[in-house]
């Protein structure tokens, strides 16, 4: 006579799995497991790995999502701020930059720049007159290197000028700054916009009573002098203007307080307030 048999108590740590497997829901997320339970002591935790391995997948997938996420707004903030720089660094090119009207420069209306040499007590020179045009930089060292090969090398430059293209004007100034020239302004010498960024560039300056040296703020013709772009201005020569040992004083005055229709006008009667010169 067969006894019927008393089912033996659940080890403590099966009932733990069991409690786990009873409180896990199944795909669905709303039945219990049943296939746990009743395969208990068989595989008590197989499905239960299964699903856990799906979340860790889940998890994963998230992960990555999230660092594509990253990357992608890294990239887009790298590209945003690559643009910002590259517009920043874009120089300004200014047109033709001359001296307001009413200062009434002799060749004000001049289309042609010429050079030529001279000499004096001081030793041979080049002279410039007229417009700082398209081509002036590159006409400008033709000249010096025609002098050059007949056994003139010039050292000092003297301009009279209503002004012109400011970046041409850069290029011979740097040129001035870098062979180490000296600038020059007799009593005929009215050397205005443009040609003062010129004048500033030489190593050693030197100026005749009656001749006039004048500054403002460079502008472009079509574009409104806004605030922006008085700033934008201000920023962008300040850096030639220190290379050529410029005081910020005399920038500082001319770049906010002269723009397009007023000039500061520096002569043997004030230049020593701004510039260290020599005068005769």
């Amino acid at each position: 006579m067969s006894t019927k048999k008393e089912p033996l108590p659940i080890p403590n740590k099966e009932l733990e799995v069991l409690q786990k497997a009873i409180t896990s829901t199944s795909k669905d997320k709303k039945t219990p497991n049943k296939k746990i339970v009743q395969n208990l002591t068989s595989k008590p935790i197989t499905p239960s790995i299964k699903e856990t391995k799906s979340q860790q997948n889940i998890k994963k997938a998230k992960s990555n999502l999230i660092r594509e996420n990253n990357k992608s707004e890294t990239k887009n903030k790298e590209e945003s701020s690559l643009k910002k720089a590259k517009k920043q660094s874009t120089p300004m090119i200014f047109p033709e930059f001359y001296a307001p009207e009413k200062y009434q420069h002799p060749l004000r209306h001049s289309k042609k720049l010429n050079f030529m040499i001279g000499e004096d007590s001081y030793g041979s020179y080049l002279y410039g007159e007229g417009p700082i045009v398209a081509g002036a930089y590159d006409k400008f060292l033709k000249y010096v290197n025609h002098y050059k090969k007949q056994g003139i090398h010039l050292k000092r430059f003297m301009l009279h000028s209503p002004g012109g293209i400011l970046d041409e004007g850069i290029k011979i100034g740097e040129y001035i700054l870098n062979n180490k020239w000296s600038t020059d302004a007799d009593k005929y010498m009215r050397c205005y916009s443009t040609c003062g960024f010129i004048y500033a560039a030489g190593t050693k300056k030197r100026i005749q009573s009656g001749a006039e040296i004048g500054f403002h703020r460079p502008y472009l013709p079509q574009k409104e002098d806004t605030p922006e772009f008085i700033e934008t201005v201000y920023y962008e020569y300040q850096s030639y203007w220190k290379s050529v040992g410029g005081t910020m004083d005399l920038y500082d005055k001319f770049m906010r307080d002269y723009g397009r229709d007023e000039m500061l006008i520096l002569n043997t009667n004030n230049i020593d307030n701004y510039i260290y010169v020599e005068k005769y």
